[in-house]
């Protein structure tokens, strides 16, 4: 008989995929290995452009967060050899990567970093290219009743099913940043709280060093 489906929420489902052992973000090739950004693509021509906002902004440290395996690192210690670097991802300290450029693991210790660098007033630049897309979020869809319910998935296979409503707190960042005006069954939405969270995360850490760029 076939195996019963293991239904996940969305949202947990794409975290392990992306995040578990051996998620995708962890595997040895990294993310490089499958598909190309501009860091990856023209990595002299982004850090350049990168190094000359730095400098322009008084910047001496700049942050990578979500560093990848510091390819984007690796390109700005090549034009410019006097900004301090430093890479936070969910690996380790990727191999290669010149001793100059600093490492942390886990985008946690953003906030840590920024309080304790030498000098702490110094304006900061802080990177998150391609972050927020990969910060898996709830996603819901709209049902023949016109009602928002939870989409799972069996990862094993792929099969998808409506599950439980949307809940309230869903509801109201969908009512201010995914209105479903007009929308019809079958439209999905990212309920992207946490993607909000992320990214006012990072922008009270860079206040909390001192001066920055984000």
């Amino acid at each position: 008989m076939p195996a019963e489906p293991v239904l996940l929420p969305w949202e947990r489902a794409w975290r392990e995929a992306l995040y578990g052992p051996g998620g995708f973000y962890r595997r040895p090739e990294g993310p490089a290995g499958h598909f190309r950004t501009a860091g990856h693509a023209a990595p002299e021509l982004l850090a350049g452009s990168l190094a000359r906002l730095a400098r322009n902004g008084d910047c001496t440290l700049v942050v990578d967060l979500g560093a990848g395996r510091g390819e984007l690192l690796t390109a700005l210690a090549a034009v410019d050899d006097g900004l301090g670097l430093h890479g936070v991802d969910v690996v380790p300290r990727p191999a290669g990567l010149a001793p100059r450029i600093g490492w942390s693991l886990g985008a946690g210790s953003l906030a840590g970093l920024l309080r304790t660098r030498p000098a702490p007033r110094t304006p900061v630049l802080v990177v998150a290219w391609e972050l927020l897309d990969v910060v898996p979020c709830p996603v819901l869809e709209l049902d023949e009743a016109g009602a928002l319910r939870t989409v799972t998935v069996d990862p094993r296979t792929g099969v998808e099913e409506l599950r439980e409503p949307a809940t309230a707190a869903q509801l109201d960042w969908c009512r201010r940043w995914w209105p479903t005006d007009g929308a019809e069954p079958g439209d999905r939405i990212e309920v992207g709280a946490g993607r909000d969270a992320v990214w006012a995360g990072a922008v009270s850490a860079v206040a909390a060093g001192g001066p920055g760029i984000l």
